[in-house]
């Protein structure tokens, strides 16, 4: 992540939560009750959380870009909404212990950014923190590759391909 623009990666993080959203939802209302619960449990886990990471991870991008841009009310926004989804995540003792660890380091980056951003705010700044009403919704962003995925043969190896 390092040198890209951080709102270009805050509106690629979003719309990733966003799909993994949308893939919750697919399956909750796509299939019979009996087999969403016979899924695995921590399938279902992860792609639950991971809407949750991504949306975290999104929202401390936004709050860094705000602060490089010289928007400080809006970074410490953004920032105390990046802890907010954050902090939920990292205390729901996930079954994966890197995915848990990754979490807390990104919650301790959250709250670093908070804190910093808020004291800096407050000796040097001034700038009005906005509500979470007023904070800008952060939009995600899509790229479609524009010739279609052709796979080659060998890749179908022991696998049925599904006829076009």
């Amino acid at each position: 992540a390092s040198g890209k623009p951080k709102k270009l990666l805050a509106k690629l993080a979003k719309a990733v939560s966003d799909k993994y959203i949308d893939a919750m939802a697919a399956l909750r209302n796509g299939l019979p009750n009996s087999a969403f619960t016979s899924l695995d449990t921590r399938t279902m886990e992860l792609i639950a959380v991971m809407g949750d990471v991504a949306n975290g991870l999104a929202l401390k991008y936004q709050a860094q870009q705000e602060y490089d841009d010289g928007e400080y009310g809006n970074a410490i926004a953004y920032a105390h909404q990046a802890l907010a989804v954050l902090r939920k995540v990292a205390t729901s003792k996930l079954h994966d212990s890197a995915l848990q660890d990754a979490v807390n380091a990104e919650y301790g980056i959250a709250n670093e950014l908070v804190k910093t951003y808020t004291t800096e705010n407050n000796t040097i700044y001034f700038s009005a923190v906005p509500k979470p009403s007023e904070v800008p919704k952060l939009m995600p962003i899509f790229f479609v590759k524009p010739d279609p995925f052709k796979p080659k043969p060998e890749w179908s190896e022991g696998f049925e391909m599904p006829a076009p």
